[in-house]
């Protein structure tokens, strides 16, 4: 990122405008370490816990909710929980190949 910001401040640009055109070349890349940070939010299962407690139906991730109405026989409720989750991880994985596409094209 040094080089265009050196460039856009040799070309006469001040600094908003070089802080603007930085920000819209590091997009891709923001975006997909937002991508990356929240596809390991969804998976994080045991950090939550050992920091949460795991109060049963108090401190819950989508995983450990999902076991726990399964568990007390709601199975339609943890169903719809379980295709709510992979709803999400099949959004995550289209944005991300279509940030790839982008990129590459």
């Amino acid at each position: 990122m040094g080089e265009i910001r050196e460039t856009a401040r040799g070309l006469g640009l001040s600094r908003g405008k070089t802080f603007l055109l930085t920000l819209g070349e590091s997009k891709y890349a923001l975006f997909s370490t937002y991508l990356l940070g929240f596809g390991r939010a969804m998976a994080e299962v045991g950090a939550v816990s050992m920091v949460g407690g795991a109060i049963a139906y108090k401190t819950n991730v989508m995983t450990t909710a999902i076991m726990q109405y399964t568990n007390i026989g709601d199975f339609s409720f943890a169903l719809a929980l379980g295709v709510l989750l992979l709803l999400l991880s099949l959004l995550v994985n289209v944005l991300a190949q279509l940030l790839q596409r982008s990129v590459v094209a």
